[in-house]
């Protein structure tokens, strides 16, 4: 990898594009962050990306962070370069960073729900940090899982 590869991140996406991507990934976070809502018990009405809880608290396309998706991607890309050889353990690792983020907006969206709802408490910037911190951590347990599964065939000895 050379570090053209690694600056390719760096050229802006035109925000056509961008929507065309997110606006998917923003939805099944919404939607799931929704479910979670229900299941602790605390009603909410979801209209595409805008959820209405409380009568008071309007949730939007705000929490789920683009900025913080690419900067997983980039990461793992980063991660994956300096500790493994292997090509496709590279690419998994990439590509189960958009999941990962998605799934960390949603936790992040319903705690900033939990806290509203309960305590009157808006923590989004604090509840960013923290799921950011917690991807991180997935990603690496994601690694440590992979490489117990597939170790490294030991090497034939030679004569």
């Amino acid at each position: 990898m050379t570090i053209g590869a690694l600056l390719t991140p760096m050229i802006p996406i035109p925000p056509l594009i961008v929507d065309q991507v997110v606006h998917p990934l923003q939805l099944i976070a919404t939607k799931l962050a929704a479910v979670l809502l229900h299941l602790a018990g605390i009603p909410v009405l979801l209209n595409g990306n805008m959820m209405t809880l409380d009568a008071a608290l309007d949730v939007v396309t705000l929490y789920v962070r683009i900025r913080f998706l690419l900067t997983l991607v980039m990461l793992a890309i980063i991660y994956g370069y300096l500790l493994k050889s292997r090509i496709w353990l590279r690419v998994v690792l990439a590509c189960s960073a958009v999941p990962i983020a998605v799934a960390g907006a949603s936790f992040r969206i319903f705690g900033t729900c939990l806290m509203w709802h309960y305590w009157d408490l808006d923590t989004h910037v604090y509840w960013g940090w923290l799921i950011f911190v917690l991807e991180l951590i997935t990603l690496i347990i994601l690694h440590r899982v992979i490489s117990f599964i597939w170790k490294s065939s030991p090497k034939p000895k030679s004569a």
